[in-house]
């Protein structure tokens, strides 16, 4: 069993002497920088929106743990001493970093570099992953897109192995709190059949559908789906010819066999669209299951993968859905 990764072991260790850290307040080295900056109290409290006596106050403590005096005065107001001009040069650019860390820039696609690291069902990765890269090469050039397979399943170890980022897929049936995961949209089925085996002029009729013979994409090789539940519900039953665990077998096994398939109906438009299929509606009311993206709550504001999510979102709120007959 993989041992959990602490988030020491994700960084390379700093040193530091937090008994030194914790006898000092920051905001003492604020005030300090502050006053070094300006070489007045005065100048100091009005950028700091202080009184002169608490900046006078907060020099003073300072004073006492660096036991030095850190300003005195001259003809030109405050002067550092060689002390203070030491601790100046080495403080200043860490309370740029602090500002930095606290305040992160905007992320910029054009201009950013990486790897967005996504997981998807086999029928989202049909539709998203084309969509996605388009969009990657006109606005983020610099960002490479990886795609594993995923599933509800899987979707938590995918996140916690670190294999992907972002996990698309139908909704896990638990979530842990390590995980936020958000419904995009609620999928239905279509079927897809080669574009001569109906009359394309009015619906398929129950009777079709339940004579032709089907073919049935299933990851575990099952004979019976979640379509099977709702046709036992009527009474009726279908004839499942071919299964297969693959999505990308069936336009080939579709064009001129006589057979159809169900889909999820983001995939089924697309995949009409690109091997001149039919899409029709089923012609009884059909079981449906909703989408959702799932990722790890650490990463809430990773600026890339919130700009990434948001891409999802796009792309799977509005989807073009396609015509059925």
């Amino acid at each position: 069993m993989k041992s959990e990764i602490t988030s020491a072991e994700l960084f390379a260790p700093i040193s530091f002497d937090e008994a030194v850290l914790r006898r000092i307040d920051l905001n003492l080295l604020v005030v300090f920088a502050m006053v070094f900056r300006h070489g007045s109290v005065q100048e100091a409290a009005g950028r700091l929106y202080l009184g002169s006596s608490g900046v006078s106050m907060a020099i003073k403590r300072l004073r006492a743990i660096t036991s030095d005096a850190l300003f005195i005065r001259g003809r030109r107001g405050l002067e550092p001493t060689s002390f203070a001009r030491g601790l100046y040069e080495r403080v200043s650019p860490a309370l740029a970093m602090i500002c930095e860390a606290m305040s992160p820039k905007a992320f910029d696609p054009a201009e950013a570099t990486g790897t967005l690291r996504l997981a998807l069902s086999e029928d989202l990765e049909i539709v998203l992953t084309s969509r996605l890269q388009r969009l990657l090469a006109r606005v983020a050039p610099g960002l490479r897109l990886t795609v594993r397979h995923g599933d509800y399943k899987r979707a938590a170890a995918l996140l916690d192995d670190e294999i992907a980022d972002i996990v698309v897929s139908a909704r896990p049936s638990e979530v842990d709190l390590r995980h936020t995961c958000e419904d995009l949209l609620q999928e239905t089925f279509v079927v897809l059949s080669d574009a001569d085996l109906f009359d394309p002029s009015r619906p398929m009729s129950l009777q079709e559908y339940v004579s032709a013979g089907h073919v049935l994409v299933s990851a575990t090789g099952s004979l019976r789906g979640r379509i099977d539940e709702a046709l036992a519900d009527l009474g009726l039953s279908r004839s499942v010819r071919v299964v297969t665990e693959s999505f990308a077998a069936l336009p080939f096994l579709l064009r001129s066999s006589g057979l159809i398939a169900n889909v999820p109906r983001t995939a089924g438009a697309a995949l009409a669209s690109a091997f001149g299929l039919t899409m029709h509606e089923l012609p009884f009311d059909g079981p449906s299951f909703a989408v959702a993206m799932t990722w790890r709550v650490r990463d809430e504001r990773n600026a890339a993968l919130e700009w990434m999510r948001q891409l999802v979102r796009q792309q799977l709120g509005p989807a073009e859905k396609g015509q059925p007959h």
